[in-house]
């Protein structure tokens, strides 16, 4: 736009000369980048929302299918326009104002060339070209690595089935049931779970995978009996958590114990 506006200089010269105010112009160079502004905002959109389609198409498999809700959002979509307004005045503005700022006396006596072209003014444009070609760069190049990751992440073998389960939050404090009652009512609901036809399996857990909660307990102690600083990572489950996450035991074994 500050180029545009610096080879139309002469041509909003001439236009002051013959009787056209720079009030005038300005508006006329707003509305020009308003329209562009709004012509690649609607442009944007549509190419954002393709490319959203061909990212999650392309990371999803057969084994592990990934559903996103891509419709459009209209309050997203009027947060653009309003963003796209905004950028049209500001950036509009400041090429607009410098391409009125000329004299008509010099735009004449001016054999074709710019009025107010020098050697700092085109500095200011590469510097400003050279960083928008740098932050464009850099954009592409991270939505490349996130779009990588992604699938990476997608195809990783995470240690648990992901087709085919349900995972329900429980909470017991409508009911108000007293803590040592709270054990057997679990088991109730587990028993009438498993018993629906189609369930193969059924269990509990306080965290469940993926889910960013963790519990810990300092239970390291040395010879003495004196506890040593450190953490070790636990989870409250029931009894056939691991058949009903498919998740193989490697090494060591189950350690049941019954709470009463």
């Amino acid at each position: 736009m500050l180029a545009r506006a610096s080879a139309r200089e002469r041509e909003m010269g001439m236009r002051m000369a013959v009787g056209a105010t720079r009030g005038r112009l300005i508006r006329q160079l707003l509305a020009e980048s308003l329209l562009l502004g709004l012509t690649g905002a609607l442009l944007g959109a549509q190419l954002a929302h393709g490319l959203t389609r061909l990212l999650v198409a392309s990371i999803s498999t057969d084994s592990a299918p990934l559903f996103v809700d891509l419709a459009m959002d209209w309050r997203l979509l009027g947060f653009t326009s309003g963003i796209t307004v905004l950028t049209c005045v500001l950036f509009g503005l400041a090429p607009a104002l410098r391409a009125t700022r000329v004299s008509p006396g010099a735009v004449q006596k001016s054999s074709g060339r710019s009025a107010t072209s020098g050697r700092a003014r085109f500095g200011l444009r590469r510097v400003l070209v050279v960083s928008q070609i740098a932050m464009s760069l850099m954009l592409v190049v991270g939505a490349i690595l996130f779009a990588r990751s992604l699938q990476k992440l997608a195809t990783l073998d995470a240690g648990f089935t992901q087709n085919g389960v349900l995972e329900l939050d429980l909470d017991l404090t409508a009911l108000h049931l007293p803590v040592d009652r709270r054990a057997e009512f679990k088991g109730l609901v587990l028993r009438r779970v498993r018993a629906i036809p189609g369930v193969e399996s059924a269990a509990e857990a306080g965290i469940v995978p993926l889910s960013g909660k963790g519990m810990n307990r300092q239970v390291l102690v040395d010879r003495a009996g004196q506890v040593i600083e450190g953490k070790s990572e636990l989870n409250e489950i029931s009894p056939k958590y691991f058949a009903t996450w498919h998740t193989p035991i490697l090494a060591g074994g189950i350690l049941t114990i019954a709470i009463r």
